[in-house]
């Protein structure tokens, strides 16, 4: 497998996690928990989010690192419209495939410690599962979005009454199981595998990753603790992270964006909540699937404690740098040219050169867009709470401003 050179750079670093958050370096411009002096970003910076998100809809935090120094943090908009909370850089996002980042380093963790083999088939952890593609299907398969299996939710009456014959379920309605359903009972409808129809594809972005939500199971038997409690203690702890919650209907998060979509009557159900405007309409938990399913989309999080995640996981604080280097090695194509998986990321090379390890992704009105560029030292992230716009080409136009002045 091939090896980066500048993981042994990034191990060599002895970086302070405190200092994303407390280094102020040289530009920043409307957040209230930054105060930072302009630089060659700020304005071309300001104008694009401020074209993007107005001060009166849902909106965005967006912060860049660079050098382990907060270099640009900025925040936009309406956090909740029913709390009448704005955005700021405290304000907790669902992190959407994001989250994949920290429970790849969490299986990654147990991998090192002998406990976990990418390469063991599944079928060692779900022994009842009715269905052969577990007797050949990988970690390493699942991590690099490679099983190749197809979309096994039930999309329709009868197949929702065929996977209730099969397994024990808790939910009378299939719309209810899908929303608001965990990994231990969407994984279920993996007892539908061997029955669907030949021509059934495998899930398209913005599909439930399922074979992802596997992970949190897997975890679960190996260290024979709850998946959360294990993640905090082994993962989020050695980080110096705290501010990492998962979605529990019975626990309150304190300081959580609602995510919203462009209200549409012939889109809105009876309790959904719309803004005082009638503009936007809730599209959060409850409204989408996905949001109680822990491994795959499950974490939330602000963008400062995000970004200070990143800079401890590429200073070794959580894996080695060996680790770290398979974990950022292109793996597997994907669908789009001189982009490839690797370990619960995309991964690529800008026009100058320098290797880039992002997500972006969407859960519900969550729009979600992480940036690292670990030779450059540089990572950045956009945080959003509404649909309706584009998460690559701003991510194309950031990539351009960086560019352009030098930073990658």
């Amino acid at each position: 497998m091939k090896r980066y050179n500048y993981i042994c750079a990034v191990a060599r670093r002895v970086l302070c996690i405190a200092a994303v958050c407390l280094c102020v370096a040289s530009c920043s411009h409307g957040d209230p928990y930054a105060n930072l002096p302009e630089c060659e970003i700020t304005a071309p910076l300001d104008s694009i989010l401020s074209g993007l998100f107005a001060d009166d809809a849902p909106g965005a935090h967006v912060m860049i690192v660079r050098n382990d120094s907060v270099m640009y943090s900025n925040s936009r908009g309406m956090a909740a419209f029913d709390t009448d909370d704005r955005i700021t850089g405290a304000t907790m996002f669902n992190v959407a495939e994001s989250s994949k980042s920290f429970s790849v380093a969490g299986v990654m963790k147990l991998v090192e410690e002998g406990l976990l083999d990418l390469d063991k088939p599944v079928r060692e952890y779900f022994t009842e599962m009715p269905t052969a593609a577990f007797d050949t299907i990988t970690l390493r398969h699942i991590l690099t979005h490679t099983t190749g299996l197809p979309n096994v939710i039930p999309q329709n009456r009868t197949e929702w009454e065929t996977l209730q014959s099969k397994v024990p379920l808790h939910f009378a309605r299939l719309r209810d199981y899908i929303h608001y359903g965990r990994e231990e009972e969407l994984t279920l409808s993996y007892a539908l595998l061997d029955s669907l129809p030949a021509d059934r594809k495998a899930p398209v972005c913005g599909d439930m990753d399922l074979p992802f939500m596997l992970i949190k199971q897997i975890v679960e038997s190996v260290t024979r603790l709850p998946f959360d409690q294990w993640m905090e203690k082994s993962v989020l702890s050695p980080a110096g992270i705290s501010n990492v919650a998962y979605r529990d209907p019975d626990v309150t998060i304190n300081g959580l964006a609602h995510a919203y979509s462009t209200f549409m009557p012939e889109k809105a159900r009876h309790g959904m909540y719309v803004s005082p405007d009638g503009k936007w309409i809730e599209d959060d938990y409850g409204d989408s699937p996905a949001f109680l399913t822990k491994a795959d989309n499950g974490v939330y999080t602000t963008g400062r404690e995000f970004l200070r995640w990143r800079t401890a996981l590429e200073a070794g604080k959580v894996v080695s740098p060996e680790t770290l280097g398979m974990i950022y090695s292109p793996m597997a194509p994907t669908q789009f040219p001189d982009v490839w998986y690797g370990l619960g990321n995309l991964i690529t090379t800008t026009p100058s050169g320098a290797k880039k390890v992002y997500q972006l992704s969407h859960n519900g009105g969550f729009y979600i867009l992480d940036v690292s560029f670990p030779e450059k030292h540089v990572s950045y992230i956009v945080f959003s709470n509404r649909r309706e716009w584009s998460l690559p080409r701003l991510m194309k136009e950031i990539d351009s401003l960086l560019e352009a002045n030098n930073w990658i």
